[in-house]
C-alpha cells in the first residue's frame, strides 16, 4: 500500500497499518517526513510503515503495491494536470490489473 502526501502524522498511514496492511509506505515529499516518522514510531508500527521523504514522482519502491491512498481536498487536483499524475502513477507504482 501507498500512501501519497502522507503528511506530518501519516493518519491514512496508521489507519491502513491497524487495518492489517503488510506494508505502507508512506511517502511525503517535505520535511513532515521525520514527524511523520516519529509518530508512526510513537503508534508501534514502524514495522509496518516505513515513512519514505521523497516527492510521489521520484520515488522508489521496493516492490510495486496493490492499492494507492491519498487524502484529496477540494477539486484541485482535477482542475490542473494532476489526474494525468495520478494515472502515471498508478500505472507505475501499482501491481498490474490492481
Amino acid at each position: 500500500m501507498l500512501n501519497q502526501h502522507a503528511g506530518h502524522a501519516g493518519f491514512l498511514s496508521l489507519l491502513c497499518g491497524r487495518a492489517g496492511a503488510r506494508v505502507v509506505y508512506a511517502v511525503e515529499g517535505s520535511a513532515m517526513a521525520a514527524t511523520a516518522r516519529q509518530v508512526v514510531e510513537d503508534n508501534g508500527l514502524a514495522d509496518v510503515v516505513q515513512v519514505l521523504h521523497s516527492t510521489v514522482e521520484n520515488v522508489e519502491l521496493p516492490e510495486q503495491v496493490d492499492f494507492i491512498v491519498s487524502e484529496w481536498y477540494g477539486g484541485a487536483e482535477w482542475a490542473c494536470s494532476c489526474a494525468a499524475h495520478r494515472q502515471r502513477e498508478r500505472t507505475t507504482l501499482c501491481v498490474e490489473g490492481r
